[in-house]
């Protein structure tokens, strides 16, 4: 169940513009917080949502701080 959930998230993101997809401006941090928000409360064993920009190498990690 949580892989097809990251399965579907996965496929949004790569199929359609950043900006068609988010109500803000969609900068690889504000997104990974935004993943991380949705898919903690559906994927309990969740820690941390890391996204990869292969045109510069660079990789953005969020993880929600401590409550």
């Amino acid at each position: 169940m949580a892989g097809d959930l990251l399965d579907r998230c996965c496929a949004e993101l790569s199929g359609a513009v950043w900006t068609s997809l988010f109500s803000f401006r969609p900068t690889f941090e504000l997104v990974a917080r935004e993943l991380y928000g949705r898919l903690a409360a559906q994927i309990a064993q969740l820690t941390y949502v890391e996204l990869r920009d292969e045109a510069f190498g660079s990789t953005t990690r969020y993880w929600a701080p401590e409550q």
